[in-house]
C-alpha cells in the first residue's frame, strides 16, 4: 500500500511539474549538446544499436545484446 502511494505521488508530481524533466545548467539555461562531440557520439551509438536491433533476425542476436551497446 505504501509503495502504491509513493508511485501515485511521484506520478502526480511528474504531471504537475513537467519542467523538472528538462536538462538545465545551474544557471537555468537548457543544455544543448547538438553541436558537441558528446551529443553526436550519443546519437551515433543510438543509431548503431537501433540498426543492430532491426537486423536481429539476420544476425541471430537477442534484442537485449545490441540494446546494451549505448550503456557500455
Amino acid at each position: 500500500m505504501n509503495s502504491a502511494l509513493s508511485v501515485t505521488s511521484f506520478l502526480v508530481t511528474a504531471m504537475v511539474l513537467p519542467d523538472l524533466a528538462f536538462a538545465t545548467t545551474p544557471t537555468g539555461e537548457q543544455l544543448d549538446l547538438t553541436g558537441h562531440w558528446a551529443g553526436v557520439l550519443a546519437v551515433i551509438f543510438f543509431v548503431a544499436a537501433y540498426v543492430l536491433v532491426m537486423t536481429e533476425e539476420f544476425t541471430h542476436l537477442r534484442k537485449s545484446k545490441p540494446s546494451s551497446l549505448p550503456r557500455a
